[in-house]
C-alpha cells in the first residue's frame, strides 16, 4: 500500500469516529431543544405569571446543567473537523525510546471516548515540531510545561528531544484527501495559501505559521514581548493566534475575562472580530485606548465629557508624551494628596474621632480610596448610633455632631472629585511652573490629555483594584500610541505580561509618537522586555512590496525595511489621468475585468481626500459599482465586494486588489510622514496595485 492509500485509509477511520460524534451531539442537542420548546409551551399555558417565570428559570437551569451552549459550540467544531480533521503527520521518536510515535495535528484536538488521543491541537507542545522544523531533523526538540512535584502550583518548562523522522503535509477538503506531501516537498504551501486570500477579512494561518511567527506566538507570557513587524508580516494575525495559544496553554491563569486587546481604531477592533471564534476566542475584551479610558473612568461614577481633539505636531504634544510630563502628573497628584490630607487632619473632627487610626493602615493607598474608607467608617458609626437612638438608648450629643460633620465634609470631597477639572488645574500649574504655553482645549480633550486625566484619576482614586487588573494585555498597531498611553496600559496590567505589536514605518501621525521601540523602556520595565523582528512581508507580492520599499528608501533614516517573500506577481501599474471622473470609470472597467473569473475577492479604492469621497462614490455608482463605504464605526467586513476607503482609515486592512486614487503632492508632500502613509496604502494590496495620479507623478512614487 502506497502512502497516499495509507493516509486515505487512516482518514476514513478518523471520519467514521467524528461522524459518530456528530450524530450523538446532534441527537443530544435536538432532544434538549425539544424539551425546552415543550417547557416554554407549558409556561405559556400557565395561568399565573410567577409560575411561568419560575418554569422558564428552571428550563434555563436545565439547559445549563446539561451543557447546551457547550454542545452547540462543540458540534460546530466537529463539523469543521469532519471537513478537514488535520493537516500534518509527525513521526517522532523521543530520545531513549525505540517506539515511533505518529502524531496528527489539526486545528482542534480530538480524543475518543476511550481517551485515545486521535488528533493533537495545533497549540499543543508537540505541534511546534511542525512549525519549527521544515524537514525531518535528528536531535529535534519541543518544550512543554510540567508541574513541580513539590510545588504543583508552579509550572516548569521541560524539553523533549528526539528524532523527527517524518513531516508530512496532508491536504484534506470536504472530507476528501487531495494530496500528501512528504517532508515539506510542497514548498509553496505558504505562497499558495496567500495567493488564495481574498482580503476583506482576516483568516487563520494555523497551517502556514512560520518558525519566526511561531516563536512569538509561544513566547514567554510573563514578559513584555515587543514585536517589530513590517507591513504584511502578519502582526495582527500573530496577536490573535498568540491569544488562542495562551488561553489554551495557560488556561488556569490567562483567561479571556482577564485579557485586554487594545487597538488604535474601532475599525481594527471590528476587523479581527470575525476571526476570533475560529480560534476559539469568544468573550475577549477589545477596545480602543480612548474607549477603555472613558468606560473605566465612568465605571467609577465619575463624569467625563470627551470629544477627541485635533491632532497636532507641536512640541507641546511631544512634551505630553515624555517621561518628564508623566512624572509631573504624579508629583502634582502627590502634592494634591498631601494638601487634602493635611486639610482633613487639621479639621476639628479628625482628632476627636481618631480618624488617623484608619489612615495608618493604608498610608500608600490612593487619596480618594483613603477618603472613602474614612467616610465608610464614619457612616458606620453614625448608623450604629441611629439604630440605638431608635431603640431609645442614646441621645444626640457632641460625638454624634462630629460624626455628622465628618460624613458631610468627606462626602463633599468625594462628590467634588472631577478628574477633568483637576487635570485642567494641573495644566495651569505646569504653565506657571515652566513659564511655557502648553496646549489644552477644555473640554475637547485629545488622546494625550485623556491619558493624562486617566493617570491623575488612577493615582488619586485607584481606578482598577489590583485583583481586577488584566493578566495579559495585547497592543496592536502599537506605533500609534504615545508614551503617555503606555503609562495607562501599564497601570491597567497586573505585572509585565504584555504583547506589543507594531511597525515604526507605519507610524503615520504627525510628529511620530514612537521613533524607536527602545523609547518604551522609559515607561515599561526594561529588564522584562523581549524584542522580536519580522522583516519579511508574507502578504504582498514581491513586486508590490519592493515598490513600496522604494518609497521608504528615499529617507535613509528609516530602518526595518521590508523584505519580499518568494511570491511573484504583477508589477504595480501607474496611470496618469486628467479627469477624476474618467479615472474612476477606468477603475470600474479594471474591476470588472479582474472579476471575470467570478472568484471572491475584496477590492479597495483608497481616497486620500476626504472632500472627494462623495464625488468618488457618485462616479463609482454611475458606472455600476455600489461600493461599501468604510467609516470609523464600520464592522461588516466580508471577503468580497468593492470598498471605498478613506486613506486615514486603511491601516491594518488588506485587499486582493488596491486602487490608490490621486496621491498627489497636495495630499502627500515630500516628507517622512507622507512616505509612511504611501507605504501603508501600497502595502494593503495582496495581488494587484494600481495607482492613478494627476499632473506630475509624486516624487515619492518615482522608481528611477
Amino acid at each position: 500500500m502506497d502512502f497516499f492509500q495509507q493516509e486515505n485509509t487512516h482518514l476514513q477511520g478518523i471520519l467514521k469516529i467524528l461522524r459518530a460524534e456528530f450524530g450523538y451531539l446532534k441527537s443530544e442537542i435536538e432532544n434538549l431543544e425539544e424539551e425546552y420548546k415543550k417547557g416554554l409551551k407549558e409556561a405559556s399555558e400557565t395561568g399565573r405569571q410567577d409560575d411561568a417565570i419560575d418554569l422558564i428559570k428552571d428550563l434555563n437551569k436545565m439547559m445549563d446543567a446539561r451543557h447546551y451552549s457547550f454542545k452547540k459550540r462543540f458540534i460546530g467544531r466537529v463539523i469543521q473537523q469532519v471537513n478537514s480533521p488535520y493537516f500534518t503527520r509527525l513521526d517522532f521518536v523521543p530520545l531513549g525510546y525505540k517506539t515511533l510515535s505518529s502524531v496528527y495535528v489539526g486545528k482542534h484536538a480530538y480524543a475518543s471516548k476511550d481517551h485515545r488521543h486521535i488528533i493533537s491541537d495545533w497549540r499543543s507542545p508537540i505541534a511546534s515540531l511542525y512549525y519549527n522544523y521544515p524537514a525531518p531533523t535528528p536531535n529535534a526538540s519541543y518544550t512543554f510545561l510540567d508541574e513541580d512535584f513539590a510545588r504543583p502550583w508552579i509550572k516548569i518548562e521541560k524539553t523533549v528531544k528526539g528524532d523527527l523522522l517524518l513531516r508530512r503535509n496532508i491536504d484534506i477538503e470536504d472530507s476528501k484527501l487531495l494530496g500528501v506531501y512528504d517532508n515539506n516537498l510542497k514548498i509553496d504551501l505558504v505562497s499558495e495559501a496567500i495567493s488564495e486570500k481574498t482580503g476583506g477579512i482576516l483568516s487563520d494561518i494555523i497551517e502556514t505559521i512560520q518558525s519566526e511567527q511561531n516563536e512569538i506566538i509561544r513566547s514567554d507570557p510573563y514578559r513584555i514581548n515587543i514585536i517589530q513587524g513590517t507591513a504584511g508580516s502578519g502582526k495582527t494575525t500573530i496577536a490573535i493566534h498568540r491569544l488562542s495559544y495562551l488561553f489554551y496553554t495557560y488556561k488556569d491563569i490567562i483567561k479571556e475575562n482577564n485579557t485586554l486587546l487594545i487597538s488604535t481604531t474601532n475599525i481594527l477592533i471590528n476587523y479581527v472580530a470575525k476571526t476570533l471564534p475560529e480560534l476559539e476566542i469568544y468573550t475577549l475584551r477589545r477596545s480602543t485606548l480612548e474607549d477603555f479610558i472613558i468606560k473605566t473612568i465612568r465605571s467609577k461614577g465619575l463624569k467625563i465629557a470627551y470629544e477627541k481633539g485635533i491632532e497636532n505636531s507641536t512640541y507641546k504634544e511631544k512634551f505630553k508624551n515624555s517621561p518628564e510630563f508623566i512624572e509631573e502628573i504624579k508629583k502634582f497628584a502627590a502634592d494634591k494628596k498631601k494638601s487634602v490630607l493635611d486639610d482633613i487632619s487639621s479639621s476639628r473632627y479628625f482628632k476627636k474621632l481618631d480618624l488617623g487610626r484608619y489612615l495608618s493602615c493604608i498610608p500608600d493607598a490612593p487619596l480618594y480610596y483613603q477618603i472613602n474608607l474614612l467616610k465608610e467608617n464614619v457612616d458606620g458609626e453614625l448608623g450604629d448610633i441611629n439604630s440605638e437612638k431608635k431603640e431609645g438608648f442614646v441621645l444626640e450629643g457632641a460625638f454624634f455632631n462630629e460624626l455628622a460633620e465628618a460624613s458631610l465634609n468627606l462626602g463633599k470631597l468625594m462628590k467634588d472629585f472631577d478628574p477633568v477639572k483637576l487635570y485642567k488645574e494641573f495644566i495651569q500649574h505646569l504653565k506657571i511652573k515652566n513659564n511655557a504655553e502648553i496646549e489644552f482645549s477644555f473640554p475637547n480633550l485629545n488622546l494625550d490629555d485623556l491619558c493624562g486625566v486617566y493617570i491623575l484619576a488612577d493615582v488619586l482614586l485607584g481606578l482598577i483594584p489590583n485583583e481586577n487588573k488584566f493578566t495579559h494585555v495585547v497592543v496592536d498597531e502599537a506605533q500609534d500610541i504615545g508614551l503617555i498611553g503606555y503609562e495607562v496600559i501599564k497601570r491597567c496590567a497586573n505585572g509585565s505580561s504584555m504583547t506589543i505589536l507594531g511597525d515604526i514605518n507605519q507610524s503615520t501621525q504627525k510628529g511620530a509618537l514612537i521613533n524607536d521601540w527602545k523609547d518604551l523602556e522609559e515607561i515599561l520595565d526594561p529588564s522584562a522586555v523581549n524584542y522580536f523582528f519580522i522583516n519579511v512581508s508574507y502578504r504582498t507580492t514581491k513586486q508590490i512590496i519592493l515598490f513600496a520599499r522604494k518609497i521608504l528608501e528615499k529617507f535613509p533614516a528609516f530602518k526595518y525595511l521590508p523584505e519580499p517573500f518568494r511570491r511573484e506577481g504583477e508589477e504595480p501599474v501607474l496611470i496618469q489621468f486628467d479627469s477624476r471622473e474618467k479615472a474612476v470609470s477606468e477603475i470600474v472597467m479594471r474591476i470588472k475585468e479582474i472579476n471575470k473569473d467570478e472568484k471572491s475577492r475584496a477590492i479597495a479604492v483608497i481616497e486620500p481626500d476626504p472632500k472627494e469621497i462623495n464625488n468618488t462614490l457618485r462616479y463609482l455608482k454611475n458606472n455600476g459599482v455600489n461600493p461599501v463605504i468604510i467609516n470609523e464605526k464600520f464592522d461588516d467586513f466580508k471577503n468580497t465586494g468593492v470598498y471605498l476607503v478613506p486613506e486615514n482609515l486603511v491601516k491594518g486592512l488588506e485587499f486582493d486588489t488596491v486602487f490608490l486614487l490621486d496621491p498627489s503632492l497636495r495630499y502627500f508632500p515630500v516628507n517622512e510622514q507622507s512616505a509612511k502613509r504611501l507605504f501603508v496604502c501600497c502595502s494593503r494590496a495582496i495581488n494587484r496595485l494600481f495607482i492613478y495620479y494627476s499632473g506630475e507623478l509624486n516624487p515619492l512614487l518615482a522608481t528611477g
